[in-house]
C-alpha cells in the first residue's frame, strides 16, 4: 500500500458561510490552469473535506448561492474528495480567518 500525502497551498480565495452546516471555504486555482483549482470546505461540526480539481466557476457559484447548504449538496457534495485531517481543518480556518480579518491601518 502507498501512502500518499497532499499539499495544500495557502488559498487564493476564502470565504465564510452564514450556514447552519458550512462554515468556511478556501479556493486555491491551479498554477497552470488558473479556471480550475483546489477547495477546502469546512464545516461547522469541525470536519473538512479537500476536493481537488474544482472549477473557478463551482466555488464562485458557492459563495453567490442563496444558499451555500443547497449549493454544497446539488453541486460540490458527490465530487472526488477526502477528509481533511483535524490539523488541516484547524490550520485553513485560521488562514480564513487572517484573510478575512478587516483591514486596521494606524493613523499617523
Amino acid at each position: 500500500m502507498t501512502n500518499t500525502q497532499t499539499t495544500f497551498h495557502k488559498p487564493y480565495f476564502a470565504s465564510r458561510f452564514d450556514s447552519e452546516v458550512l462554515e468556511f471555504a478556501a479556493f486555491t486555482p491551479n498554477l497552470e490552469d488558473t479556471n480550475q483549482g483546489d477547495l477546502i470546505i469546512g464545516f461547522r461540526s469541525g470536519r473538512a473535506y479537500y476536493y481537488p480539481i474544482v472549477s473557478a466557476g463551482t466555488y464562485i457559484g458557492l459563495i453567490l448561492a442563496e444558499s451555500a447548504g443547497r449549493y454544497f449538496n446539488a453541486n460540490i457534495r458527490n465530487l472526488p474528495n477526502f477528509e481533511a485531517s483535524e490539523d488541516l481543518f484547524s490550520s485553513t480556518k485560521n488562514l480564513v480567518d487572517v484573510l478575512l480579518a478587516p483591514l486596521v491601518v494606524a493613523a499617523s
